[in-house]
């Protein structure tokens, strides 16, 4: 497949980005959602308690200075960035750049193509971007198109200074495989 090639999105343009001009349908792998959840549940639940923002999982984003529109797979959205007394949009797509935008690699897509989300998320004013590689275990914590730092099961996740203060053991994401035992 091309970097940017597009994928039919006659089923539903819903959960179809517009890249380069192009329709391209977003996987929806079963084994990455679960990433998606987990990442979703521990992100949004320090955002709240810390009254830091909104976190939305799947909203298409009509990224400024792009012409683009993207769908993480988690974003956050700060308070500061979208006060909290803003009325959020009614449309299918939010007009903002998040703060930080959180994409999950499935088995077989295409490793360009998100390079090509992180930059333009970036260009749009997003501060920070995190790719995570559920097959290698790993997550990708972008600052910039260009400063990359990756995370491993060993490793604990931190979220400064998009997210202050947020922490998450990554082994609580990729837990070891469970043993099955015998049925007795």
């Amino acid at each position: 497949m091309e970097p940017s090639q597009a994928i039919s999105c006659e089923v539903n343009e819903e959960f179809c980005e517009l890249a380069n001009g192009q329709l391209v349908e977003k996987s929806m792998w079963a084994c990455t959602q679960v990433v998606v959840s987990q990442v979703s549940a521990a992100v949004g639940l320090y955002v709240r308690e810390h009254r830091l923002g909104r976190i939305i999982h799947e909203a298409k984003f009509a990224l400024p200075q792009t012409q683009n529109h993207r769908i993480p797979a988690v974003a956050f959205v700060s308070y500061h960035q979208w006060p909290k007394s803003r009325r959020l949009p009614n449309g299918l797509e939010w007009a903002v750049a998040p703060d930080l935008a959180i994409d999950v690699v499935g088995p077989i897509d295409n490793a360009y193509y998100f390079m090509e989300k992180v930059a333009d998320y970036f260009r749009a004013g997003c501060k920070a971007v995190w790719v995570v590689w559920p097959n290698a275990e790993q997550i990708h914590v972008y600052s910039s198109p260009k400063s990359v730092k990756i995370y491993g099961v060993g490793d604990t996740l931190e979220g400064d200074p998009v997210v202050p203060g947020f922490r998450l053991p990554l082994i609580e994401l990729f837990p070891p495989e469970e043993l099955s035992a015998e049925p007795e």
